[in-house]
């Protein structure tokens, strides 16, 4: 963790995340066929196409 950079996206897009995740539509050709390789699911691979919910309110310190 000590090498990570943990930035808010909203500092450097132009709109927020979930509007731009959805403008990736869902075609991800190749993408989909390297996680099916890795042995991931259709639902787990779907998740990666769109915003997740970070939580927050567990986070007390930038420490």
């Amino acid at each position: 963790v000590d090498q990570l950079k943990y930035i808010d996206s909203m500092q450097f897009m132009n709109s927020s995340l979930a509007s731009l995740t959805k403008n990736l539509g869902d075609n991800h050709p190749i993408t989909t066929e390297y996680f099916k390789k890795q042995g991931y699911s259709s639902e787990q691979i779907s998740l990666t196409y769109r915003k997740g919910i970070f939580p927050y309110e567990y986070i007390d310190s930038h420490n």
